[in-house]
């Protein structure tokens, strides 16, 4: 991602796509495309999504 911006929860969430593209989408959105979350160890919210290869 590019270190000189800020993903903000207001804007969505950030999600990797199966092509290694990152993007920003709203929760449900991302969901509905077949992401799923990543979580960092110990935390229960998701860090990212990522995209899974149809």
């Amino acid at each position: 991602m590019n270190k000189h911006t800020s993903v903000f929860p207001w804007q969505g969430v950030a999600v990797r796509k199966a092509s290694g593209v990152w993007r920003v989408r709203g929760e449900v959105t991302a969901r509905l495309r077949g992401a799923v979350p990543v979580h960092l160890p110990d935390d229960p919210y998701p860090f990212c999504y990522k995209e899974i290869p149809s």
